[in-house]
């Protein structure tokens, strides 16, 4: 293993104890590994909470880290994953509503994944819920046609008609059903 590629590797393996020593040392804690993604993106992936805040703690970057393959930011990933937890402690350190390369945000991701955690949190963290892709689609759109009731992502408060997203969060409205987390 190359040293360039430690804290992604560790990263890989969840080995948070290790951020600081190599913070301190002065790795480069946003350095990429073979597939393209860096630390952060690994972590924030796998919904690894104390390597996500170890790297946030340790200043390692948000700002242009992009899932290479994908377009995605950390929150992305995390949203993809339905890491909850992650994307709540991004929420205060990323821009929530900052848009991948085909112009979606984290709530587009959560909500064509059918993740009803990973929404329920992107919305918490103030995301809008109003924004449009490249193809002009709110995340309300990237629902697939027919989830299950499980699966079924909170975003039919999307319509202005409808409940606010704000009202939606506590008993977890799903088109008229309630779910509890």
């Amino acid at each position: 293993m190359k040293v360039l590629i430690v804290v992604y590797e560790a990263a890989k393996n969840g080995h948070a104890a290790v951020v600081r020593p190599l913070a301190d040392a002065r790795a480069d804690l946003d350095r990429t590994g073979p597939d393209g993604r860096n630390a952060m993106l690994v972590a924030c992936s796998v919904d690894d909470m104390d390597f996500t805040r170890q790297l946030l703690h340790c200043k390692a970057s948000l700002q242009g880290v992009r899932w290479p393959d994908k377009g995605w930011t950390p929150i992305m990933a995390a949203a993809c994953h339905d890491s909850a937890t992650v994307i709540c402690l991004l929420g205060d350190y990323a821009n929530v509503n900052e848009c991948g390369d085909s112009g979606t945000t984290a709530l587009h991701v959560a909500a064509a994944a059918g993740r009803p955690r990973a929404v329920a949190a992107v919305l918490r963290v103030g995301t809008d819920p109003s924004l449009t892709d490249t193809k002009d689609k709110t995340a309300l759109d990237h629902v697939p046609p027919f989830p299950t009731t499980s699966d079924r992502p909170l975003l039919s408060a999307a319509s202005p008609d409808r409940t606010p997203w704000s009202q939606t969060l506590g008993g977890t409205k799903y088109f008229g059903e309630e779910f509890r987390q």
